[in-house]
Parts: structure tokens; sequence; C-alpha cells
């Protein structure tokens, strides 16, 4: 069956508009869902103890989702911009009355495409900073902090975008398995990043000190080192020059492998908490879920490369989108302004791994020290940080990386009891 450029436009507008709607259901669930469990107090699912007033929680959790409810929306109109109102025929007609080489003015089409979609970004990053999260007490970021953040933001885009396109267009003009070269191309790029993002990256917009408490990251130290995990550094980021909110990730390649931890959250844990929310990322590591994140990644790259071959033999398909199929970054655009329709359906799928991951993780950390202070640590984090403590299943299927907390906990009770997680470690205490 030979398939119209008519009926594949009608057949994406289609799906968009029905993803569209989907999102905006999903969302609305999840607000019902949590004005049901808005009560003066929220009691633990254990004997631990009770959440304090969950009315913060809900009212700043629903103000986020509202948010991305019209997010949603202007994300779906922009949508329609590229496609059927002719926003990506206007973007490449522009470039190509430049005078510049065919490769780089593509590129430069490319780069507006994604610079138009980031525009978005920012714009409602600005209402969430300085209206929810000023509302609620979280933010710090100033207006000229914010802008400094976006501005570098982009000119490190271009610094590493601008090559890697031209690279990718270059290789499409030269090779016959081209999307194989990019691919590959890909790859390196991911390693790359990932080896100096602690290094450079992360140093661009937040001041980075090594952990000035020398008793506890001795105490770290010995904990890793009998664990076979070879950090180098443990460094305390100033986030709460921006926000109040704690975190702590681990991030890097190699020998610039790191753990970072918010100082807002130094400053909301004991030590016994705190190394058991490390205990938590270390098994990141030994339980191999940094490679399973790389290798999703490096999966999910093929699958837009296979999207841009398979657009590339459809010529007509091209012609549909009203660009110039002759332009080696028609396809490349089509590709990206279709790509996270196509990959919205696998994101329960991604959600379920990290979910997995999340809780071999709790697991792991309950056994390896102790499942009381990890408990402890995750009611202070999600207390102190607005968190909601479950959440609709069918909303967290699509949209939430980590189990809730209500799960997590009862998760980790029911490992400190038939997995030896009340066991600790005495000799790392």
């Amino acid at each position: 069956m030979v398939i119209t450029q008519q009926g594949i436009i009608g057949l994406i507008i289609l799906l968009a508009s029905a993803e569209f709607l989907w999102d905006y259901w999903l969302s609305s669930r999840q607000l019902k869902f949590l004005l049901k469990k808005n009560f003066p107090s929220l009691a633990s699912p254990s004997d631990h103890g009770s959440f304090p007033d969950s009315a913060d929680s809900y009212l700043y959790s629903s103000q986020k989702i509202k948010l991305g409810q019209l997010r949603s929306l202007f994300s779906y109109l922009l949508f329609l911009f590229w496609v059927p109102w002719g926003g990506l025929k206007m973007f490449e007609e522009f470039w190509k009355t430049t005078a510049l080489p065919e490769i780089w003015s593509g590129c430069c089409f490319i780069l507006s495409i994604l610079w138009v979609d980031d525009l978005l970004r920012v714009i409602f990053s600005a209402w969430r900073t300085f209206g929810i999260e000023s509302r609620f007490g979280f933010n710090r970021t100033s207006p000229m902090l914010f802008l400094f953040d976006q501005l570098s933001h982009w000119i490190l885009s271009v610094v590493l975008l601008f090559p890697l396109l031209l690279s990718f267009l270059w290789v499409k003009e030269n090779f016959l398995f081209w999307w194989l070269y990019c691919w590959g191309i890909w790859i390196a790029t991911l390693f790359l990043v990932e080896w100096i993002l602690p290094v450079w990256i992360i140093p661009l917009f937040y001041r980075l000190k090594p952990l000035e408490d020398k008793e506890l990251q001795s105490q770290i130290d010995n904990i890793f080192k009998k664990n076979g995990f070879p950090i180098h550094q443990i460094y305390i980021m100033e986030g709460s020059k921006r926000s109040l909110h704690s975190n702590a990730f681990l991030t890097g390649f190699g020998r610039h492998r790191r753990i970072i931890l918010y100082d807002t959250l130094i400053s909301q844990l004991k030590k016994e908490e705190l190394i058991a929310v490390l205990f938590h990322e270390l098994a990141h590591y030994r339980l191999g879920h940094l490679w399973k994140s790389r290798l999703f990644a490096i999966l999910g790259g093929l699958s837009l490369f296979c999207i841009l071959a398979i657009v590339d033999s459809h010529k007509n398909w091209i012609s549909g989108f009203h660009l110039d199929p002759r332009e080696p970054a028609s396809t490349l655009a089509v590709a990206i302004v279709l790509f996270p329709l196509l990959a919205y359906p696998f994101e329960p799928l991604k959600n379920w791994m990290l979910r997995k991951a999340e809780k071999e993780s709790d697991a792991f950390a309950a056994i390896k020290w102790a499942a009381e202070p990890l408990i402890e640590a995750l009611k202070k984090i999600v207390t102190t940080n607005y968190l909601t403590y479950d959440s609709d299943p069918l909303y967290s299927l699509f949209y939430e990386s980590h189990p809730s907390v209500f799960e997590r906990i009862r998760w980790i009770e029911h490992i400190s009891v038939h997995g030896g997680g009340s066991q600790t470690l005495s000799s790392q205490h």
C-alpha cells in the first residue's frame, strides 16, 4: 500500500492530537488523585510516624501539573506550527537565502528548530521559577542569574551541537550507510559529554567544593573502598544559590567519576541518613544501572537514526512536510520533530526500568547500611521538597521515574524483614 503525502501528514497530526489529549487526561487524573489524598496529616504506611501537613505538598504539586498542562498545549501548538502550518518550510527557506554553504545553512536550520523548542522551555521555566517556586519559598535565583544560566546554556549548545550537526550532515552526504556512522558519532559524543560533565560543564553553573567534614569524608571513603567503588571525590554543590530543593547524584565517567551532594541535603540529613543516601547512589554503580542507562541512550540514538534512514528513503514524505528532499538537513529536521512523538509510547518501559533500578538501589542501601536511616532520609527529602507521597498508578507509569515514597518505604521494610536489610555492616559504622 502506497501512503500519500497527505495521508502521512494526517496520520502524524492525528497521533500528536491523541497524545496531547492523553497527556491532559492523565494529568487531570493525577490532580483528582492528589485532591483525594489532601488530608491534614498523612500517615506513613509503617510505624515510622507520619508525614507533616500535606496541604502545601498538594498545592505545590497541583500547580506544577497545571503549568505542565499549559506547556503541553503550547508544545502541541508548536508541533502544528512546524508540520501542517509550514513552520519547517519557513525556516528552511530563510536559511537557504543566506550566503552560507549548504552544509552550514543546514546546520543553522536544525539549530534554529532546537532553539525555538528551547525558547518554550525557558518561558515556562521562568514561570515556574519566579511563580511557583518563589510562591512556595524554594526559589533563590535572581533574574540576572536566571538570564546568565540561559545564555550559558545556549552558548554551550552551540559549542557542542554545531560540530555534531556538521559531522552528521557531512557523513550523510558522503557515505552510503551514513546513519550507522552517525550512530557511532552519537555514541562517542555521549561518552565525551559524560566524561566532561563534572569537570567543565557543571562548574559553569554551580560552585563545587570538597566535603569539609573530614571525619565524614574518611568514613565514606572507607565504606566505598570496602564496597569496591573507585570514587575519586565527593563534592558539595552550592545548589542553595538557585533553589532550596535538595538532591544527590552520581555523575562522570572513568577517573572523572564524582558523587555530588547538594549543600541543602547536607543541612537536612543526619550523618547516618546521608550515608544511607550515598549507599543508594553507590548501588547504581555496583548494580550496573549506569551502563543500563547508557545502553538505553545508545539504543535510543539507534532508533532515531533508523527513523532518519526510513524518512530519507521516502523522499515524498519529506516533500509532505513542505521541505526540499534534496537538502541534507531536511531529513534530520523531520526526524527531530517526529522523534518525541514516536518515543512517547515507550515512556512506560523507560520509567519501569528506572523504578526497578531505584528499588534495587534502596534494597542495596538497606542491606549494606540500614533500613531506618534510609527511610528517615526519604521522608525528610519528600517533606522538605514538597513532593507527593503517592501518585495515580497510570500517571506514574508515564511520567514518574521513581516509585512513590509509600511504595519505597514498604519495599525497604520488606527487605529489612525478609531480605536481611535489618543487618548493618558494623565494621563500616
